[in-house]
């Protein structure tokens, strides 16, 4: 007779540490079993490795930087094409500082900023190409001193393909 099929159910979330504790207790009534936490580096690059393994990111010859953006920290994370994780690195710089640049251009309060950015994005100077990148000049060094980092290093000089994640 055929075994009785095994069915698993993943949640990928992520919390604040401090809320974390709460975030198990909810689970727990929900009658969910906990098995990892991890670092968000780590999660991050293990859904990358899923998502591959289910064909829904294109094979590369090369490296793949993964960028994910939050409000306030990016994190870079390098994927050498045999599929290792061979580099991770926050910076604090993410959404927060996009939202900052657009209530300083329009004379905004923050809050109006970040609805605009949400809401109304094309609306915005963010979409104009120029002004984005003004807008996320702090990021752009960050992101030119990690790939120079990666080059001089040699971890990695073969970046094909690059995904960008976040809110």
């Amino acid at each position: 007779a055929d075994p009785a099929p095994v069915v698993s159910k993943f949640v990928f979330a992520a919390v604040r540490q401090a809320l974390l504790p709460k975030f198990l207790e909810l689970h727990s009534q929900k009658g969910l079993k906990q098995t990892a936490i991890q670092v968000s580096s780590f999660t991050i690059f293990n859904l990358f490795d899923f998502l591959k393994r289910e064909g829904k990111i294109p094979e590369t010859d090369g490296d793949t930087m993964i960028i994910e953006m939050g409000a306030r920290r990016t994190e870079f994370i390098v994927v050498n094409g045999k599929g290792e994780l061979v580099f991770t690195r926050n910076v604090e710089k993410g959404g927060d500082d996009l939202t900052a640049f657009l209530a300083a251009e329009e004379g905004i309060s923050f809050e109006e900023a970040e609805q605009r950015k949400i809401k109304n994005w094309e609306e915005t100077k963010l979409n104009d190409p120029g002004e984005l990148l003004r807008a996320m000049e702090g990021l752009n060094a960050e992101l030119d001193k990690t790939i120079r980092f990666l080059k001089n290093r040699k971890l990695s000089d073969n970046i094909t393909q690059v995904c960008v994640s976040g809110g």
